[in-house]
């Protein structure tokens, strides 16, 4: 039976690229997502009413049974040759690591604080994003291109800018130190030896860094190292403020909080 790994992370930490990087390996399988309601994963387990009131049963069941592992494997296999894609397809006698992505929000709502300090088999991989507000003004930045539909919201900005409600964002930056802190303190229950640490910031600086960064997470796992291709796109500068059209309404809301620090830094 291959290992078990899991990606604790937030939303807006580059947390879907790790998981290309990992499923691009023939040894790994990461199903991303499967505790969120928009899940598909989720939404299968749902549809054939299994697992409904064990979420800890629910997420062993995707790493450890060989029936729903092959069936994952299947249907993967199946979107790869459709896509035409078939090269990357994967078979359950090669892989050596199996996992999940998902959000510390999740584990902490869903009574799964326990999950991974009670399963010494797992390995944990903790992506976060220093700079608050940054992840807070990207997740603006994403609403408004339609990947989640607000062009209504931004009428009228000047192009390749969003406007953002100040107040609005104050709270989301809230929530996400929130996140921050919850992931911090997940982590902290796990022996160390069982955990890699791993920021935004620093993954994602230049290609030469990502590449470094998929080399540590195969070994960390124990798969067989590759080159992974990098398949990713910032929707922000270095400086977070430059995507803002009413950039000068935000400096001013953020005067006198605590995240008036990540005003004058970068690090996008």
């Amino acid at each position: 039976m291959p290992d078990r790994h899991v990606i604790l992370t937030m939303g807006r930490t580059g947390s879907n690229t790790l998981v290309d990087i990992l499923n691009q390996n023939p040894e790994a399988l990461n199903y991303g997502e499967v505790l969120g309601d928009w899940s598909p994963v989720r939404k299968i387990q749902r549809r054939l009413g299994v697992w409904r009131k064990d979420e800890a049963a629910y997420l062993d069941a995707l790493t450890t049974n060989p029936v729903v592992i092959r069936a994952a494997l299947g249907v993967r296999d199946l979107r790869k040759r459709l896509s035409g894609a078939g090269a990357e397809t994967k078979r359950a006698s090669r892989l050596k690591t199996i996992g999940i992505k998902d959000f510390t929000m999740h584990f902490s709502k869903r009574g799964l604080d326990d999950y991974l300090p009670a399963r010494p088999d797992i390995k944990v991989i903790g992506l976060t994003r220093e700079n608050v507000l940054a992840r807070g003004i990207s997740g603006a930045a994403l609403a408004a291109t339609g990947v989640v539909s607000s062009r209504s919201a931004n009428a009228g900005t000047a192009p390749g800018k969003v406007r953002v409600n100040a107040a609005v964002l104050v709270e989301r930056l809230d929530f996400i130190d929130w996140e921050t802190r919850e992931l911090d303190r997940l982590l902290d229950m796990i022996p160390p030896e069982r955990v890699l640490r791993l920021s935004y910031e620093r993954c994602y600086a230049d290609p030469e860094a990502t590449l470094d960064t998929a080399a540590q997470v195969y070994a960390f796992l124990g798969v067989t190292p590759i080159v992974p291709k990098i398949r990713m796109s910032k929707l922000l500068s270095r400086d977070p403020l430059e995507a803002i059209e009413n950039a000068d309404e935000v400096r001013e809301a953020l005067r006198g909080t605590r995240f008036e620090r990540w005003l004058e830094r970068g690090g996008v």
